[in-house]
């Protein structure tokens, strides 16, 4: 499976583009396949290490030169997205029949900005489509996003990781 991986890698790259949407096609060709969960659950050391890892080199690429240009915008948008998003998702999921307080709690999980934001912007600013102060400014959302939604999950949401004794599930 490994070697699938590495492969499509390869040949996306061959083709012209980057190793990561050949990782990337790979891996939504596994996920059709019947042994997925089994591998989901072998591999998920190696998983956990690379996310540690690609999470610690997008850090590393900030460039804290352009953070003061970025703050307010990064912060305004990071509002946005935590307000409007959540609103949106609500929505549409009591308009498919959930219940209200199901769209609720969906809607916060659903509210933040995904970490595929970071890799399409990385794309695009090696292909030159993006500068790089607005390669940083969607970093910097990204990041303002996922702490703040996952602060306010722990708060107000079972989980694992709750604040409040009654949230906490096992």
């Amino acid at each position: 499976m490994l070697g699938w991986c590495f492969g499509i890698a390869l040949a996306a790259e061959t083709m012209g583009l980057s190793h990561e949407t050949g990782a990337f096609i790979a891996g939504v060709a596994l996920a059709e396949n019947l042994i997925a969960r089994v591998i989901a659950e072998e591999l998920k050391m190696f998983r956990d290490f690379f996310l540690v890892l690609f999470f610690f080199a997008r850090g590393a690429q900030l460039d804290f030169s352009l953070m003061k240009s970025i703050a307010l915008p990064a912060l305004l948008l990071s509002a946005l997205l935590l307000f409007i998003k959540p609103l949106v998702f609500e929505r549409a999921l009591k308009l498919t029949g959930e219940t209200p307080k199901f769209s609720k709690e969906l809607s916060m999980r659903l509210g933040q900005n995904s970490e595929f934001a970071f890799v399409i912007a990385v794309i695009a600013a090696e292909q030159g489509l993006l500068s790089a102060t607005a390669s940083q400014l969607i970093h910097m959302v990204t990041i303002l996003t996922m702490a703040v939604s996952s602060y306010i999950l722990v708060s107000h949401y079972p989980s694992p990781l709750a604040t409040k004794q009654g949230l906490i599930i096992d």
